[in-house]
């Protein structure tokens, strides 16, 4: 992965204008390379880092939980100070196995966010992993109930306000439904007439 993500730093710097020695952008892609699994790898896994990116990740995302709006960080990356992150393990065995498509890569099943996200979780047990529906069952190493508590937790979000503003987000989405013709649920979007 370093030498992806070598290449990916030049390609930012030369066709985007970031500076080289930009402390946010090493931070950016020292979290990435950190994420990826590799085979070999062995856990936990610290990485320094220039910034806190957990912390500008939760305070990015906080709204999300509260009222299901993007809000976006309170500070910009370069504001927080250092910290380090400590990729825990790799519960779902992606540097020993790597990543498999239930069907193959040309099922259908592949082809929706939502299926992607009700099935498989690729990513390795870190601050940053992702609640994702399939954490809810009992045949997954990770348990994403918890996770979720420690992540509102750590964001200061009151689970009961959270319950509310997602009804709240429902009722939106329902009237987006109806605005649009009543679209279909599994979220095709009909073209303006």
């Amino acid at each position: 992965w370093s030498s992806f993500y070598d290449e990916l730093r030049k390609l930012v710097v030369d066709d985007l204008g970031i500076e080289a020695d930009d402390s946010g952008l090493a931070c950016v892609l020292a979290v990435q390379e950190a994420l990826m699994p590799a085979p070999g790898r062995t856990f936990p896994s610290t990485v320094a880092l220039s910034h806190d990116y957990v912390r500008y990740y939760r305070d990015a995302t906080a709204s999300l939980y509260r009222d299901g709006r993007a809000t976006g960080p309170k500070a910009p990356l370069t504001a927080h100070g250092p910290a380090e992150l400590t990729v825990a393990g790799d519960p779902f065995d992606l540097c020993g196995t790597g990543v498999h498509f239930a069907g193959g890569s040309r099922t259908s099943i592949i082809e929706g966010d939502f299926l992607l996200g009700a099935v498989a979780v690729y990513e390795l047990d870190s601050p940053l992993l992702r609640i994702m529906p399939v954490m809810g069952g009992d045949v997954t190493p990770v348990d994403g109930p918890e996770r979720a508590r420690e992540i509102l937790d750590d964001a200061g979000i009151d689970p009961v306000a959270t319950a509310a503003a997602a009804e709240g987000i429902d009722q939106r989405v329902e009237l987006l439904r109806q605005r649009r013709g009543g679209a279909e649920s599994t979220g095709a979007i009909r073209p303006r007439r």
